[in-house]
């Protein structure tokens, strides 16, 4: 994410809060029948969503395009169409998280799995690499005060991280998969879990987001 930002109508442009991202490299559909971006957004109100693609090396800005945050508090996909709109190879994208209205208190909107016609942009999502280890459920998510690991099996040793990458916490014994961790202190955000077998080879990777 490059920056944030607010537009409080008075520059006669719609009230927006958003933020934007520029890839490694531009954004450009070469099929036209598979002109989606979609992401997994988390927010804790219903709002219409803005997607838009801009600095464009002939098209400066693509319009805005807006699609509906129905569930409050969960996790929700959401595809946006571009089919309509000119097609380039745009180096930014805006998201704008509740069009029309501006946050009255701090706010924090999540975003993850940017996917450009079908494809992850892994590179966008998370400055956190997790390595190449299958993934597991971790539920609830988000949380307010314990979690559980989905594993099949048995771990020996559990790490949490931060988005910066710093360790917050080591713990080891031998967990089952119904074992049970409270992260009632951590402070809201994003938390990345690896589990380590009992052989302390790294079994699996998940994350959840901490209210």
């Amino acid at each position: 994410v490059e920056s944030t930002g607010i537009g409080d109508g008075s520059d006669n442009v719609r009230p927006f809060a958003g933020t934007f991202l520029r890839g490694e490299t531009p954004i450009n559909f070469v099929d036209p029948d598979n002109m989606n971006i979609s992401m997994d957004v988390l927010m804790d109100h219903a709002a219409m969503v803005g997607l838009k693609l801009e600095n464009g090396l002939t098209v400066v800005n693509a319009p805005d395009n807006l699609e509906e945050y129905t569930t409050p508090n969960e996790w929700q996909t959401i595809t946006w169409n571009f089919s309509d709109f000119p097609n380039d190879q745009f180096k930014t994208i805006s998201l704008i998280f509740d069009r029309e209205n501006i946050p009255t208190e701090n706010k924090t909107y999540y975003f993850d799995n940017i996917r450009v016609a079908g494809t992850s942009c892994e590179s966008t999502t998370s400055i956190f690499n997790f390595d190449p280890v299958p993934s597991f459920a971790v539920i609830p998510n988000p949380t307010a005060e314990v979690i559980r690991i989905e594993s099949p099996e048995v771990f020996s040793r559990v790490e949490i991280y931060n988005t910066v990458g710093q360790k917050v916490i080591t713990l080891r014994d031998r967990f089952q998969s119904n074992s049970q961790f409270d992260v009632s202190s951590y402070e809201p955000g994003i938390y990345f879990i690896q589990v380590f077998n009992l052989e302390g080879k790294l079994a699996g990777n998940g994350k959840f987001v901490k209210q």
